[in-house]
């Protein structure tokens, strides 16, 4: 008797497994093509970077495939400005930008929403690379080491990554985040000098004492572009931050066409607009930052003020064969500026 019950039980499962194979097809064939595209246009449309300022009608549907129990829909469209997700309040440039979306879908949900590769669309956060943070990490440590302040009487063992300063201590941890469009990553190292001040200080009259330093470093594709440290003084072109401030490159550049045109006739003509900015500046030479600018038959050349040349030097020449060159104080150029 007993085993008879068990052989009907096991007749019994046997014969509910074609219907639970039908069913389960019937699942997997009700979820078609056109329902993941359809779900996956909109969550494009109300995805973080679209909604914003993504362009109607500029959506295009890439590709449709199917892996298993997996749907990848890829889309490219364009938005108005630079930048990824909710970008109220910030500075964008306005630029139209492409982009491409990758959106993986499973059992009628949304599993993943990258786009171009770097942004996640359902977190709003930007993908971390492991590799690339640690590159830049030795990227920020390698050009601290080797720029004016540090390499002067920089104390290797004092180096932290990841510092924050409070006043006279040195603490562990906050900032270590990619920002932006494009990867850009603010490090905060803190370290020590065994004499108070900045940059190169040959032939100064130090005291020697330990001086704690919190150094904010900026790296965008693996190139260090900012560089501050104490708040105070602008390591990447070796000015107080103050200086820096008031005086960007782009005002050292109207202070010195004005002076031309008013000073010489060859420049009589030469107005602020319309100058093509390149960054020259050797990736060897952390001592001071050079600019170029060229436009109309004129290419102006600016370096910024170091320790041992506190002026901006300026070349000035045109393709008629007129060269100028000259400099300003800072204090001189913060006049004007007034």
């Amino acid at each position: 008797m007993k085993r008879s019950t068990i052989t009907i039980i096991a007749v019994a499962l046997l014969s509910l497994v074609p219907a639970i194979t039908y069913m389960n097809g019937v699942n997997a064939t009700a979820f078609s093509e056109d329902h993941a595209v359809q779900l996956a246009t909109d969550f494009l449309m109300e995805s973080p970077t679209y909604s914003y300022d993504g362009i109607p009608g500029s959506i295009e549907l890439v590709e449709v495939e199917q892996n298993v129990d997996i749907w990848t829909v890829t889309y490219t469209y364009t938005s108005r400005h630079s930048g990824y997700g909710d970008r109220e309040d910030q500075m964008l440039l306005q630029v139209l930008t492409n982009h491409t979306l990758v959106i993986k879908i499973r059992d009628g949900e949304i599993i993943s929403a990258i786009n171009d590769g770097k942004y996640n669309e359902l977190t709003e956060e930007f993908q971390s690379n492991t590799t690339e943070v640690e590159e830049t990490h030795e990227t920020a440590l390698e050009w601290l080491r080797a720029a004016p302040t540090f390499s002067y009487d920089g104390v290797e063992e004092s180096l932290i990554l990841n510092a924050s300063r409070t006043e006279a201590t040195i603490s562990m941890p906050t900032l270590d985040t990619a920002t932006g469009e494009s990867k850009r990553y603010i490090l905060f190292i803190g370290f020590e000098c065994r004499h108070p001040g900045y940059g190169d200080r040959t032939g100064l009259m130090l005291a020697q004492v330990l001086t704690p330093h919190m150094a904010i470093i900026t790296v965008e594709d693996n190139q260090v572009i900012s560089a501050v440290i104490d708040e105070t003084w602008d390591e990447l072109h070796q000015v107080p931050v103050e200086v820096r401030e008031q005086l960007p490159p782009e005002k050292i550049l109207e202070i010195t066409i004005n002076h031309l045109s008013e000073n010489y006739p060859e420049a009589e003509n030469l107005t602020t607009t319309e100058w093509t900015a390149t960054d020259i500046t050797p990736e060897i030479n952390v001592k001071e930052a050079v600019m170029k600018y060229t436009g109309d038959s004129w290419t102006i050349t600016i370096r910024s003020p170091t320790p041992a040349e506190p002026n901006f030097l300026i070349d000035a020449e045109n393709t008629t064969g007129f060269e100028w060159s000259g400099e300003f104080s800072t204090e001189q150029l913060l006049d004007q500026n007034d």
